[in-house]
């Protein structure tokens, strides 16, 4: 999902299907809470504690794996109210 860019797609198409979703409630909504702001990114990963440390390899603690569109895609979604997709 990550190398194909499917996650955001995944991940709107499945939220409604219970144990094939893709993220848990605690993940939706730390990924809604980026998506809807991801200007405040580093805020939210220093909160969650996915800042990387000094000397750590870039990307340690957490990896970017959306491009903008993605993101985008998925804003629009969580402002929609995260509708059932078919």
């Amino acid at each position: 999902m990550i190398d194909s860019h499917t996650l955001a797609h995944e991940t709107i198409t499945r939220h409604h299907i219970g144990p094939q979703s893709v993220f848990d409630n605690r993940s939706m909504a730390l990924l809604e809470r980026f998506c809807r702001n991801p200007e405040d990114k580093h805020t939210l990963l220093k909160e969650n504690d996915m800042v990387d440390e000094a000397g750590d390899v870039p990307g340690n603690r957490a990896n970017e794996v959306l491009v903008d569109e993605e993101v985008e895609r998925l804003r629009e979604w969580f402002v929609a109210g995260k509708p059932r997709v078919t």
